[in-house]
Order: structure tokens, then C-alpha cells, then sequence
């Protein structure tokens, strides 16, 4: 009589961050004809259904707080010709998320969840010491069983905050 249990499973390999960066730089690339300019003057908006499938904790990101569900790659492709230093972007959407700027050197600018913990799940963040080229930003979905539908702002104005979205209580 021996105890008969299952296998142990087999750990998961460590993320590619390499392969990872260069996806991102392609997917970047590869829209740069389509980017949009922002020069800073005025908000930039666009509107955004993202439903990706890509952990984002599997592309080997420092920051613990990136996570949701992204696509390989970019939502939204600009051109950053901006006179500031600094720029937010944001995601007024339906349902949770988070946010992702990757500029075209595969430099992980910002990642982050919540604009205000505990009181507003709407994902902003800023991007400080801003050069001029091209940025990509992934937005992730929290949610695996629907879409997150938004409107995407990309603006230098300090005093720019997201509309809330309260957490589920």
C-alpha cells in the first residue's frame, strides 16, 4: 500500500524579457505609419475595445502592479513631439484595467493600475523625462471574460485626472 498522488507539474519557465521587448519594439514599428501626432498642445483621445489574452506578468516587467491582460501588441501608437517633459495617459473604460507606455527603444516607461488606490480603478499614468519618438501603449484588461471599452487620453496637463471608476465593493 502505497500512496499513489499525481505528478508534480513542471514550473513555468521564466519570461523571455528580451523577446518580450522586441515584440513590443515590432508592434511599435510596425503602426509608426499610423501613429498619431501629439505635440502636446491638446488632449489626444481615442477610442479604444481591447480584449487581450497575454499576461502581462509574463513579459518580465518590474513593476508588480502591471498586470492584467494585454494583446502582442500596441492599442495605441503615437508620435510624441511634445515640448514637456512629462505627459498621462489614462483609460476612462467600463471595467477594470491598466496601462502600459513602452517607447520605441523598448524603454518600459510607466505601467500602473489604479489613478487613486482604493477610490478610483481607472488606470492613468505619466510618463516623466518624455523624448520625442514613438510610444505604444497596451492597455490590460483585468477581467478575462469581457472586452474593456474606453476612451483613451494621452494630455500635459497637470491638473488632468481621470473620471472616477469606484471599485467593487
Amino acid at each position: 500500500g502505497l500512496i499513489q498522488r499525481p505528478p508534480t507539474p513542471k514550473a513555468a519557465d521564466l519570461p523571455d524579457v528580451e523577446a518580450a521587448r522586441e515584440a513590443g519594439i515590432k508592434g511599435i514599428l510596425a503602426q509608426a505609419a499610423e501613429a498619431v501626432e501629439v505635440t502636446g498642445e491638446e488632449p489626444v483621445n481615442a477610442s479604444l475595445t481591447v480584449s487581450g489574452t497575454i499576461p502581462l506578468f509574463q513579459l518580465g516587467l518590474p513593476n508588480p502592479a502591471c498586470n492584467g491582460l494585454v494583446s502582442g501588441v500596441p492599442d495605441f501608437v503615437f508620435d510624441w513631439t511634445g515640448e514637456g517633459e512629462q505627459f498621462t495617459v489614462y483609460l476612462e473604460g467600463d471595467s477594470d484595467a491598466t496601462i502600459l507606455v513602452l517607447s520605441e527603444d523598448a524603454e518600459i516607461l510607466a505601467c500602473g493600475d489604479d489613478a487613486e488606490d482604493g477610490v478610483n480603478i481607472t488606470p492613468s499614468v505619466t510618463v516623466t523625462e518624455a523624448t520625442p519618438g514613438l510610444y505604444g501603449v497596451w492597455v490590460g484588461r483585468i477581467d478575462p471574460s469581457r472586452p474593456v471599452i474606453g476612451t483613451l487620453t494621452i494630455t500635459t496637463a497637470a491638473d488632468a485626472a481621470p473620471r472616477t471608476l469606484a471599485p467593487i465593493q
